[in-house]
């Protein structure tokens, strides 16, 4: 989690395996022994030591990792500026959880900190372990504008100045991006949060100022737990600013709480918790467009459920708020959530006629994010109808083919035989089989093929050629008189009897 700035991972390749361990040998240096001076130069590193006057036998310890045996393949090639960036940002994680581990502080009112503490000491053992995943570091270009040292509140700092000091640790960690920075961010919100804390009773001494202040501070600490994936921990530092927050009666402030509570739940997999937060939310949702945003986020948890119900009532609530206030982005993740809640009811005409809106509405927007999902769900989309499709189409093609070979047999035996005045008999059962044979499965792929009208084409075909059949087959004989000739002929004859 340390090294989330190398952004190649490359571990199979078989070019970088001398540059890992190069890279890994540099870090050994630095946590074994804090003694060893790091210059870069064009072979990468060297390492120099420097004259230590006491603790000899910390160069006599082990590695921590043993040497890999020598491979003869092309290293990876550092340039200098790379080397110095991975260098600068190995030695700036371990600093800092050095001194997280080390604080003196003391940590009234703030349970996390002991348990922070403890969490430092065992990412400095395996941090080096996370080297073995990169080829070449992508690391932040470090800001001198930006460096300050670590703030330190002792109980003879009175309470303004501690306040004083709060704010401006705050304001510096509001300028950090918080992806690239969470552990820093971690630390010195943690630090801010010792500061203002006090053995009194909190609700009888914060004044509204520093209340809010304290809750930033939590919510950069859940904020933080979010990017290192603890969610838990995330939750109950977000809960912890709610709380602190409530005697406020601020709608805004609460509002945005109940929505940090909820997300946590949502990215812990807790969708029946964090229904309860957006109901809350919707609440105190002021405008159409905060009731759209809570909707989208109730029918995403609702779809998560496998409550496919209730997520189409929130995601048809979500459209038409976001229509009313005119809100592009909500309609189009509306149209993209009912894609996928008709795609688990296995209506896929309906689910590609919303993600292809939802495609279509992003274009109109130039908004690029997520076109890629939208196309594999697209495809997915296409290929479950295919296969349907094909399953269907065999069926019943199998079974067309059956009957049509068992007709052409009989009519085959039947010229074999030269029996010209016998009817082919079909078999009655098997004709209603044929007949009572359903198709409405096939109605979902009518866009295919135009599947109906060769259905239907089929059928008038099958049914000719039925009747066909059953005609009678009479030969040419010509000693036998028409029905008609013969029964005028009796008529004559039963006329010059009746004169005679």
């Amino acid at each position: 989690m340390y090294f989330h700035r190398a952004n190649k991972v490359k571990p199979a390749q078989q070019t970088c395996i001398e540059g890992i361990r190069k890279t890994t040998e540099i870090l050994e240096c630095t946590i074994c022994n804090p003694h060893v001076h790091l210059t870069v130069s064009n072979n990468l590193v060297n390492v120099q030591e420097k004259q230590i006057e006491q603790n000899a036998n910390l160069l006599n310890r082990p590695p921590i990792r043993k040497s890999l045996p020598s491979i003869e393949i092309p290293l990876t090639e550092y340039t200098n500026r790379e080397a110095n960036r991975l260098l600068i940002e190995v030695a700036k994680d371990r600093k800092l959880l050095i001194n997280l581990y080390n604080d003196k502080q003391p940590s009234v009112g703030f349970t996390g900190f002991d348990k922070a503490k403890a969490e430092a000491h065992q990412a400095i053992s395996i941090i080096e372990s996370q080297l073995k995943f990169l080829d070449k570091a992508e690391c932040l270009h470090v800001d001198g504008n930006l460096k300050r040292e670590n703030m330190i509140c002792t109980s003879e700092i009175d309470r303004s100045n501690r306040v004083r000091m709060a704010e401006e640790e705050l304001m510096y960690l509001q300028k950090l991006p918080s992806k690239e920075k969470s552990t820093e961010i971690l630390y010195r919100a943690m630090k801010i949060i010792n500061c203002l804390h006090s053995s009194e009773n909190i609700s009888n001494t914060l004044d509204s100022r520093t209340r809010l202040m304290l809750a930033e501070s939590f919510r950069l600490v859940g904020q933080s737990y979010n990017e290192i994936k603890l969610f838990d921990q995330s939750f109950e530092n977000y809960k912890q600013a709610y709380e602190i927050l409530v005697p406020l009666k601020d709608a805004n402030c609460l509002y945005r709480a109940a929505f940090d509570i909820a997300r946590s739940l949502i990215l812990a997999n807790k969708y029946s918790d964090a229904i309860e937060s957006f109901h809350e939310m919707l609440d105190k949702a002021t405008s159409d467009s905060e009731r759209a945003f809570v909707n989208q986020y109730l029918s995403f948890s609702h779809l998560n459920l496998a409550n496919y119900d209730q997520a189409k009532i929130y995601a048809y609530e979500c459209l038409d708020y976001a229509t009313l206030s005119n809100e592009e982005l909500f309609r189009i993740e509306a149209n993209i959530l009912l894609g996928k809640i008709y795609f688990e009811l296995k209506d896929f005409q309906r689910a590609e006629e919303y993600i292809v809106y939802a495609q279509n509405l992003k274009d109109q927007l130039g908004d690029l994010n997520q076109m890629k999902y939208l196309d594999e769900l697209l495809l997915n989309i296409k290929n479950h109808k295919e296969k349907i499709f094909q399953e269907n189409v065999s069926s019943f093609v199998k079974f067309e083919e059956k009957y049509l070979n068992k007709l052409n047999d009989q009519w085959i035996s039947s010229i074999m035989q030269e029996n010209e005045s016998k009817q082919i008999k079909v078999d009655d059962q098997f004709i209603r089989e044929f007949n009572n044979k359903t198709i409405s499965n096939w109605r979902v792929l009518t866009p295919y093929y135009r599947l109906f009208d060769i259905c239907i084409e089929r059928k008038k075909k099958i049914r000719r050629n039925i009747d066909h059949i059953r005609q009678p087959i009479t030969g040419s004989s010509p000693s036998l008189p028409l029905i008609s000739t013969t029964n005028s002929a009796l008529e004559n004859t039963q006329e010059s009897l009746s004169k005679t």
